[in-house]
């Protein structure tokens, strides 16, 4: 097996873990906290790991802290979020299902169709310091809100400005 095929076959595969059920349903206090996490899901190790913006609606968005590395098989947590408002106020720390979910009745009350699905790009490296993507969405999968990611594509980058191309906010 040649060098090449080998190294594609042990990279690293970064994966977003998140979901939260019944939101509206419960007390905040009878909830299972199940915060968002980066898994490596693939056979090498993922460093210098950083994830795009989430921009939740034009008013609001958020920014997740980068992870220096992630070995096989790993889970790392990635909240809180850094919340901003376009009304100002600086940075603060909140939860993603929080955010979400303001961001959903906040678009009904205001009388609009509120977004539903997210587009988050996780860029890493592998010890060759070659680059990947994968590309992840958080999706209102029904409501009462319940809120799912899926990993939706995967790629290696050819140049480190690959990545910028590519559509923040779907």
């Amino acid at each position: 097996m040649s060098t090449e095929r080998e190294r594609d076959l042990l990279r690293p595969v970064v994966v977003m873990d998140y979901s939260a059920d019944d939101v509206w349903m419960c007390p905040v206090s009878d909830r299972v906290r199940r915060p968002a996490r980066l898994r490596n899901t693939g056979a090498a190790k993922a460093t210098r790991v950083a994830i795009s913006d989430l921009i939740l609606n034009e008013s609001c968005w958020c920014c997740f802290a980068g992870v220096t590395q992630i070995d096989v098989g790993e889970t790392v947590e990635i909240e809180p979020v850094w919340y901003y408002s376009a009304t100002g106020g600086g940075a603060r720390p909140a939860m993603l299902t929080q955010l979400i979910s303001k961001t959903v009745v906040g678009g009904v009350l205001a009388g609009r169709k509120p977004a539903m699905r997210w587009r988050v790009h996780i860029d890493y490296e592998d010890a060759h310091r070659t680059r990947y993507v994968s590309v992840c969405e958080i999706q209102v999968s029904r409501l009462p809100l319940e809120v799912r990611s899926l990993t939706t594509a995967f790629a290696q980058m050819a140049r480190p400005t690959d990545l910028y191309r590519w559509p923040v906010v779907s």
